[in-house]
C-alpha cells in the first residue's frame, strides 16, 4: 500500500537518487510501488519517472497544485509536475525485524553509526530505527563513527547544532547511554573537529576525551580492546605521532578482541572510489591490522552499508556504516581497484541505515540493518586471535 504524502520540489541533485529511475510513458502508483518494494519512499514526476529512496524533502514542499500531472493509468492518481515529486510512503511489514534471535551467552552489544548528521527524514527514520534495535538487544553503547555535523562540523562547544543534530533526534531512551565518537572530513572542516572533544568535557554521554583514543570493554571473561583513530590526518600518511600510538596500541593491547575504528576505508566500492582508499590507510594501517589480528575494522565515509574480506586467508573483516543521513550508490572503478586488491565485496548495500554487533567471548555477530529494522545482511565469525 502507498500513502500519498504532498508535492515537494526537486532540482540538482535530485531530492531522491536517479538510482535505478523507472521511465514509462503508462506510469501509476502502483506500477512506481511495485518497481520500489524495499525501499520506504517513492516519487513520481512529470507523469513519467518513477524515483525510489529512504528520504525525501530536502527541497521543502511545495503547492499541492503544483503537482497536476494526471497519471495515464488512473486519472486519480497523482504524478507530479514539472521539477516537483509527488511523495508516497510504502506501508509494508518488515521482512525479518530487529527481535531476530542472537547469540547465546554473555554479549556486549552495540551499533555503529556513520554520517550521520544531516538534517532530514533518512537521519530521523535510522534514528528511529536504531533506537528499536538498541533496545530489543539492549545495546551497551553506539559507535557514532564521523561525520558528525555537515556540512562543515561545528563552530565551537556551544553550536546548536548538538542540540538539533543529536540530543533532539536521537531521543529514544535506549540512546541514552554513552556514545564514543570520532571526527569524519567534514568535521574537520576548518580546523572545528577540536570543539567536538570538548563538547564531551560537559556532556557524559558524548564521550572523545581526544580526537584519537582507546577503551576496553569486558564480555564474561574475555576483553575487548576497542582503538578509535582520527583517519582525517593519517589516511595521508602525514601523522607520524598518531601512527606511533596506533602501533603502540596494538603491540601493547590487552585485548581477547581487537577492534578498529576510523572513519575513512581501507577499502570501498561506494561513490567515493578509489579516494576512499587511500595509499595512507592502505600502506599504514591494513598491515597493523593484519598483523595484530584485528577482527573488525570499523568505518564511515562512503553513504551505504558494506562488508568487505580478503578473498583467500582474510583475518580482518571491513565494516563500512556510512549511511547514517545520506545514501549514495557503488563506483565501477573501485569495484575494479578492490577485485585487483584481492578484495571481494561481499555485501553492498545503498541505502540509509546502520550496523549492529553482539560480541560473544568467542564470536561476534554483525547485522546490517535498514530504516524499517529489518536485517538485510549478517555475518558470524570468531576471534582471530584465538587461533
Amino acid at each position: 500500500m502507498a500513502v500519498h504524502l504532498g508535492c515537494f520540489k526537486d532540482q540538482y541533485p535530485r531530492d531522491i537518487s536517479s538510482s535505478g529511475k523507472l521511465v514509462d510513458d503508462n506510469m501509476g502508483v502502483q506500477k512506481c510501488l511495485d518497481h520500489c518494494r524495499g525501499s520506504r519512499y517513492f516519487g513520481i514526476q512529470d507523469s513519467d519517472s518513477c524515483r525510489c529512496g529512504n528520504s525525501y524533502g530536502d527541497y521543502g514542499k511545495a503547492a499541492n497544485g503544483e503537482c497536476t500531472a494526471q497519471c495515464k493509468i488512473n486519472a486519480n492518481d497523482n504524478c507530479g509536475g514539472r521539477w516537483r515529486n509527488a511523495i508516497y510512503e510504502i506501508k509494508s511489514k518488515p521482512l525479518n525485524s530487529v527481535f531476530a534471535s542472537g547469540l547465546p551467552g554473555p554479549k556486549l552489544v552495540f551499533s555503529a553509526l556513520g554520517d550521520w548528521g544531516k538534517l532530514g527524514s533518512g537521519q530521523t527514520h535510522v534514528a528511529a530505527a536504531l533506537g528499536t534495535w538498541s533496545q530489543v538487544h539492549q545495546a551497551d553503547f553506539t559507535l557514532a563513527v564521523g561525520d558528525n555535523f555537515y556540512e562543515t562540523g561545528v563552530s565551537s562547544e556551544n553550536d546548536p547544532k548538538f542540540e538539533k543534530v543529536w540530543r533532539n533526534i536521537y531521543t529514544h531512551p535506549a540512546l541514552q547511554k554513552t556514545w564514543y565518537v570520532i571526527a569524519g572530513n567534514h568535521d574537520h572542516l576548518f580546523n572545528r573537529a577540536k570543539y567536538q572533544p570538548r563538547f564531551g568535557q560537559r556532556e557524559n554521554r558524548w564521550y572523545m576525551p581526544s580526537l584519537y583514543y582507546s577503551f576496553y570493554k569486558t564480555v564474561g571473561t574475555k576483553k575487548v580492546h576497542f582503538v578509535l583513530l582520527d583517519t582525517d590526518t593519517v589516511r595521508w600518511g602525514r601523522d607520524k605521532t598518531q601512527l606511533d600510538w596506533f602501533k603502540r596500541q596494538l603491540q601493547s593491547s590487552q585485548g581477547d578482541w581487537i577492534i578498529v575504528i576510523g572513519h575513512h576505508p581501507i577499502y570501498s566500492t561506494g561513490y567515493h572510489g578509489v579516494w576512499s582508499s587511500t595509499r595512507g590507510m592502505y600502506e599504514n594501517i591494513r598491515p597493523l591490522l593484519e598483523k595484530y589480528k584485528v577482527a573488525l575494522y570499523i568505518c564511515g565515509h562512503d553513504h551505504s552499508l558494506q562488508h568487505l574480506q580478503k578473498s583467500r586467508s582474510h583475518v580482518v573483516d571491513y565494516v563500512i556504516s556510512g549511511s547514517g543521513s545520506k545514501s549514495d550508490s557503488t563506483d565501477s572503478d573501485a569495484q575494479e581497484y578492490v577485485r585487483s586488491r584481492g578484495i571481494k565485496s561481499v555485501m553492498f548495500y545503498p541505502d540509509h541505515g546502520f550496523v549492529g554487533f553482539e560480541i560473544t567471548e568467542a564470536q561476534v555477530r554483525v547485522a546490517y540493518i535498514d530504516t524499517y529494522g529489518r536485517i538485510i545482511y549478517s555475518f558470524t565469525k570468531g576471534n582471530p586471535r584465538a587461533v
